[in-house]
């Protein structure tokens, strides 16, 4: 039975906190050096090469729900693309799309805003968090809050905070 989408393609490598492998990047000979883990469920995974189905990773039993799966493989690189960036000086760029004020006349008019052009303002998140949390437990007055991903940083007593939400729509 052939499929031309891959369901899961990435897990971790080696222990359930490893780093996120993709199995277009494994080899079946390296695959049999390592064991691979859910990012989500935790439980065991297992590459499957072949020439009827495309590559992928496997459940052994039950599987995770796929958005959940999802979710925890995007904090998961996000985390991992941060601290790389972190270590290695190199930008994290947020790009910020906000809408363009458009003309009564202009085709492009959308209700008072334009429908074709948009400002862009690039940050480079490095600059201003330097450190990265996953699922941190935040106080705010006498509530507590858990963001996917914390990003914060302190300056003169100052505290910086950015909370980051992964929010997967669909399959």
């Amino acid at each position: 039975m052939s499929q031309d989408f891959v369901k899961y393609g990435f897990a971790l490598l080696d222990s359930r906190n490893g780093k996120v492998v993709g199995i277009d990047n494994l080899s079946r000979e390296t695959s049999l050096h390592h064991k691979f883990y859910c990012p989500h469920c935790h439980g065991e995974m297992y590459p499957t090469f072949g020439p009827i189905q495309v590559s992928h990773f496997r459940h052994n039993g039950e599987k995770c729900k796929p958005d959940k799966y999802l979710h925890d493989l995007a904090e998961k690189i996000f985390e991992e693309e941060y601290l790389n960036c972190l270590e290695n000086n190199t930008p994290f760029i947020l790009e910020i799309h906000s809408p363009v004020n458009c003309y009564e006349g202009c085709l492009n008019n959308r209700n008072g805003i334009c429908s074709k052009h948009q400002n862009t303002q690039t940050i480079d998140l490095t600059k201003t968090f330097t450190k990265i949390g996953v699922e941190s437990h935040v106080q705010i007055e006498e509530h507590f809050r858990i963001p996917d991903i914390l990003l914060s940083s302190e300056n003169n007593a100052k505290v910086f905070r950015l909370w980051v939400e992964i929010w997967v729509k669909h399959e």
